[in-house]
C-alpha cells in the first residue's frame, strides 16, 4: 500500500491552524503526528493562496521542509484543498493508493489512532474512521427549547481524524459540494470505525489552546 497524508488549510482556517499548542503551532503539531505512519515526502498541506506563504514558513521553522505545501484552487475552500492535493498525487511517478485526511482542530491526536486507520486501509476497508463512544446525555428539545426526551446514545459515536480513504474513493467524494464525510454517507459507502482517542477531540483555536496545553502537559510532565 502507498499511503499519503492531506492536511486542508482553507481560508477560513488561519487563526485556529498556526495557533501554538504546547508550544507548536496547530499545523506541526498535525504533521509531527503523521510522520511515521507516513513517510514526510508523501505529507501534502493544501493551502488557500492567502495561507501558502505563512504554512511553508511554518512547516520550515520546525524543520519539516520536506513536507509539499500546495495551493489550492479560489476560494480556497476545504473541498478545493482536498481536490488540490488529489490532483498533486495524480501527478506524481508513484500514485498514492490511499490516503490520510487530517484536520488542523485536533492537535493531540495519537498517533496509536492514525495506526489503527492505516491497519483498517490494510485490512481493504474503502474508508476508515476513529470514533469514541458519546458520553453526553443528548435531549430533544421542541421549538421553545424545553426538553422533550432523551436520545438512546449506546449507539452514538464521535468521529475524529485522521480519516483514512481509498485515493480514488477520496476523489469520488470530493467530486460535488458536500463535505466527503458527508457524502460518503448520502451514497451509502462502507465506514469502517476504529477506535479513537480522548485527547484527540476537535478543539476551537485559539480559544482551547490553554485546556490543551494542560493535557498535552499530563503525558510529558517537566
Amino acid at each position: 500500500m502507498d499511503l499519503a497524508a492531506i492536511v486542508p488549510l482553507p481560508a477560513t482556517v488561519k487563526a485556529a491552524a498556526f495557533a501554538t499548542v504546547a508550544g507548536e503551532a496547530a499545523l506541526v503539531r498535525i504533521v509531527r503526528a503523521l510522520r511515521g505512519p507516513v513517510p514526510t515526502s508523501a505529507i501534502i498541506v493544501a493551502a488557500d493562496g492567502v495561507l501558502l506563504a505563512e504554512a511553508r514558513a511554518c512547516l520550515d521553522s520546525a524543520g519539516l521542509s520536506a513536507v509539499s505545501v500546495i495551493a489550492s484552487g479560489a476560494p480556497g475552500t476545504r473541498r478545493q484543498c482536498l481536490a488540490a492535493a488529489v490532483e498533486h498525487l495524480d501527478g506524481q511517478p508513484r500514485t498514492a493508493s490511499h490516503v490520510l485526511v487530517h484536520d488542523h482542530r485536533h492537535p493531540l491526536a495519537a498517533v496509536d489512532v492514525t495506526e489503527r486507520v492505516i491497519a483498517g486501509l490494510v485490512a481493504g476497508h474503502p474508508i476508515v474512521v476513529p470514533v469514541l463512544p458519546m458520553t453526553d446525555t443528548v435531549k430533544v428539545v421542541d421549538d421553545r427549547a424545553a426538553v422533550i426526551g432523551t436520545i438512546d446514545r449506546t449507539a452514538l459515536r464521535t468521529v475524529q481524524y485522521p480519516r483514512g480513504y481509498r485515493t480514488t474513493t477520496l476523489a469520488q467524494l470530493i467530486a460535488g459540494d458536500a463535505d466527503e464525510f458527508t457524502a460518503a454517507l448520502a451514497a451509502g459507502m462502507p465506514i469502517t470505525t476504529v477506535d479513537g482517542d480522548a485527547d484527540g477531540f476537535a478543539a476551537e483555536l485559539p480559544t482551547d489552546a490553554p485546556l490543551l496545553e494542560a493535557i498535552s502537559a499530563t503525558h510529558h510532565p517537566g
